[in-house]
């Protein structure tokens, strides 16, 4: 069932949340896991920012847990990139454990096969990998750094390749 659902089988208790300023539930959650960046962005200031870290591997457990008791259903990690981020497998079988769909953006440079592989078993369910151009100099160009491009496309190999069937993973 979705939120739009949900909302539709309970339009009072909805209401009654926007006429008190409260939540309804959150449904769906983002969380920035790393503020920095490997790559140096033509559009973006992340890669500015490596010394601001999330201070979330120990608090994102406890969290997940306490979010799904509220019902919310899926978190997003993102970034600057999660992946420098050293625990991201385990902070995604956290979340699958507590109920959640687990999502995340990234540029794509970090991921190997190996990587791939845990974050597929943890219990990711979908991958954002940013390609900004079919044409690997403009991409490269755009990213700040030679061979994105086919760091960005083999992890969407990888991912693909890893992805658990029949339970929507990496669509």
């Amino acid at each position: 069932m979705t939120i739009t659902a949900e909302v539709l089988t309970d339009p009072a208790g909805f209401c009654r949340a926007v006429a008190g300023r409260a939540a309804y539930r959150p449904a769906y959650v983002k969380v920035k896991l790393f503020f920095g960046c490997n790559l140096k962005c033509a559009m973006c200031n992340h890669w500015r920012e490596n010394a601001r870290a999330a201070a979330l591997d120990r608090a994102l457990p406890r969290s997940a847990a306490e979010l799904a008791e509220l019902g919310c259903r899926k978190i997003h990690f993102s970034g600057g990139e999660p992946l420098l981020r050293p625990h991201v497998p385990e902070l995604v079988a956290h979340a699958t454990r507590s109920g959640l769909r687990v999502t995340m953006t990234t540029n794509g440079t970090l991921v190997d096969k190996e990587l791939a592989k845990r974050l597929a078993a943890a219990g990711l369910r979908g991958v954002n990998v940013s390609i900004d151009s079919p044409d690997r100099k403009l991409h490269d160009r755009i990213r700040g750094e030679r061979g994105a491009w086919k760091k960005a496309a083999q992890a969407v190999r990888y991912f693909r390749r890893y992805a658990t069937r029949g339970r929507s993973a990496f669509a």
